[in-house]
């Protein structure tokens, strides 16, 4: 897995059918490791741990193998999982919450140690040593996905508030000090929405900032009686285009993942046989335009979750000319489902009723406007919009160029 925390980086291939990436990588068989941390490593101390075992189960069959994964710090066992029957395959994983692993890690060297017990008496484990130093490095690593778009922290800055309510269409939030609040800076806005009787978060950037007042790139989209204003760490401007990503390793990973993202974007991307989500994320202003899915590997499932592709927590999203390949809608064995959604609403359509192929918009209250088509159960089908947001080029920086890679 590839662990991206930078802003602006682009991944551009020569075309869908001239460039493919493969994600291949497994675990080695009946092994335990650490993924994205090795020996060696400098780490911050709210570093994200994951570990990783070899699972017996592969190819839509459960195998109940694994007794215990377990991580110790220090001596100190800090989590352990038991049963593996699951939806990984060959890779079961292990990730404590780095809000108990700091309360254990120490400054200077720490001993971590992994370790898997198995049905049938089998054992394994990794044992590795690492320094652990205040800003570091990235609290975060390669994990759930063949490539993971994530800002390097989540280090957030609350402020105090004058503007106790927000009422839809406003673009002004005063506070007792912006601080060094600056444009482009990205906003969560928490609060409870008084019509729907329950909490919302969603994001904004900042367009300026006039005094104490910060003035918002876009509206408020719901009335909101305001909890709490907070900046958060964002990658912004990055994207994947004109290649095809493909998995052929056997295991629950995402093929394509952003996190904490704002104005990013995959286009003209083909995506193959992910183990679990051909896309996940997609936070703010993310586009996903003129791709093509086929396919999720694992479509059996303890609690599904599986095979979805679009947005999720997600506002001011576009997905258009996006549409299954030809050959993934006769497979009626996989869990292919299409998912759109922003702002507090969250919409998961079949395929047989979205037909992603043109532009249009669904908005009310309750939701931002999301470009798509879709047909409703009464057989209207939503009006075209000329209105999406397109993030534009990315900014000048690192720009990754892959020329016929197979």
């Amino acid at each position: 897995p590839v662990y991206i925390p930078h802003s602006g980086v682009v991944l551009r291939g020569n075309g869908m059918d001239q460039t493919t990436l493969t994600f291949r990588w497994e675990p080695a068989r009946d092994s335990v490791d650490f993924i994205g941390t090795r020996y060696g490593d400098t780490i911050p101390p709210m570093r994200t741990l994951i570990v990783a075992a070899w699972n017996d189960s592969r190819n839509n069959k459960m195998i109940r193998c694994i007794k215990r994964l377990g991580l110790e710090i220090n001596g100190q066992v800090v989590a352990e999982r038991a049963d593996s029957e699951s939806n990984e395959g060959p890779w079961f994983s292990l990730t404590p919450d780095n809000r108990q692993t700091v309360k254990v890690l120490k400054e200077g060297s720490n001993v971590l140690r992994a370790s898997v017990e198995y049905t049938d008496g089998r054992t394994a484990e990794k044992v590795i040593t690492v320094t652990v130093r205040e800003g570091s490095a990235s609290e975060h690593c390669a994990g759930d996905a063949a490539l993971f778009f994530c800002p390097s922290d989540y280090q957030q800055t609350f402020y105090d508030l004058v503007t106790k309510v927000v009422k839809r269409g406003d673009l002004r939030i005063e506070l007792k000090s912006a601080g060094d609040l600056k444009p482009g800076d990205a906003l969560l806005v928490k609060g409870r929405n008084p019509e729907a009787d329950c909490t919302v978060w969603p994001w904004h950037l900042v367009a300026a900032v006039e005094g104490n007042t910060v003035v918002l790139a876009s509206p408020v989209r719901l009335d909101i009686d305001l909890e709490s204003v907070r900046r958060v760490p964002s990658i912004q401007r990055s994207g994947v285009e004109d290649l095809t990503l493909r998995q052929t390793s056997g295991h629950w990973t995402s093929l394509l993942h952003f996190n904490n993202d704002v104005a990013c974007w995959v286009r003209c991307v083909r995506l193959l046989d992910a183990g679990r989500f051909p896309l996940a994320g997609g936070r703010k202003n993310f586009e996903m335009r003129d791709c093509e899915v086929d396919g999720a590997q694992f479509h059996f499932g303890i609690g599904g979750g599986t095979g979805y592709v679009g947005f999720g927590g997600s506002f001011d999203g576009l997905i258009t000319r996006t549409k299954p390949a030809a050959c993934a809608m006769p497979r009626a064995s996989r869990r292919d489902r299409w998912d759109a959604s922003c702002a507090t609403a969250s919409s998961r359509t079949p395929l047989p009723t979205f037909t992603p192929h043109r532009c249009g918009t669904i908005s009310s209250k309750t939701t931002a406007s999301i470009p798509w088509e879709a047909t409703n159960p009464s057989g209207a089908t939503v009006a075209d919009s000329s209105s999406a947001h397109d993030p534009g080029p990315a900014m000048a920086a690192a720009e990754i160029y892959f020329t016929g890679i197979r």
